[in-house]
This record gives structure tokens, sequence and C-alpha cells, in this order.
């Protein structure tokens, strides 16, 4: 590779991407009419950039979005699994706390047990606290593609 290859080679990219001067665009031209190995890097730049330049993102249809956020059964289903949530957690706390109370375990072992529980409870808690937070204050709810 000579000191031209060395120079223009980084170039050729933005040759193929439209983005050079036209200065530039000629003065590598002009290289590449001479050099085999840059003309095969164009090229291939060029051929890789129509293979995926067909390509492009899919979004989701815009009615299909609105049908599933105002899915009235899922959004139910959703409340639903939170409401059985917190009443689970409710009860592993209550269960828990008579575990620790009436049982004949170490002072260590019931600081251990309850401050286990209150750290998945308060885990959940603020989980819990995010989400209706998210849901109270998202200023993207209402808006209608």
């Amino acid at each position: 590779m000579n000191t031209d290859c060395e120079v223009l080679s980084p170039l050729i990219s933005g040759l193929v991407d439209g983005e050079l001067t036209q200065q530039q665009g000629q003065r590598i031209n002009q290289h590449l009419a001479k050099c085999s190995a840059c003309r095969e890097r164009y090229e291939q730049l060029n051929t890789l950039k129509k293979l995926t330049g067909d390509y492009s993102l899919i979004s989701q249809d815009e009615r299909q979005r609105e049908i599933l956020r105002t899915d009235q059964m899922a959004n139910l289903l959703a409340w639903g699994g939170w409401l059985l949530l917190l009443i689970v957690a409710m009860l592993m706390g209550y269960a828990v706390i008579l575990t620790v109370i009436q049982s004949d375990m170490l002072w260590w072992h019931r600081c251990l047990v309850g401050s286990l529980t209150l750290g998945i409870l308060l885990l959940f808690a603020s989980v819990l606290r995010q989400q209706l937070k998210i849901l109270k204050t998202d200023k993207f709810r209402k808006v209608n593609l």
C-alpha cells in the first residue's frame, strides 16, 4: 500500500456515502482508476451499501398499538396481577411476623428474617410506587398517533 492509498483509503467510505467535496471525489476517482486494491474496497463498500440500503426498520402498525394499549382485558389482567402480588406480599409479611414472634428462634435469626422480609417488602413498595407514579405522570399516555 503506497502513501496515496494510506491517505485516500479512509475517504472511500465517504465517496460511497456521498459525503465528500467535489475536489475530494475527483481525487479519489482518479486514484481508483489506477489502484486495484482501493477500487476493490470501493466496490465492496458500494455493494454493502446497496444490500443494506434496502432494509428499513419495520414499525408496528399504529392501529395495532392503539388496540393493545386500550385492550380492557389486558389492563384488567395487569391490575389483577398487581393486586394478587400485593395480597401475597402482605400474607408473606404476616407469616414472617408470626414466625419471628412466636418461634424459639435466636434473636439474631429473628433480626435476619425480619430484615430480609422488610427489604423484600420495601423493594416491592418501591417498584409499585414507581409504576403508579409513571401511570399518573405519563404525559404521552393520552396521545393519539
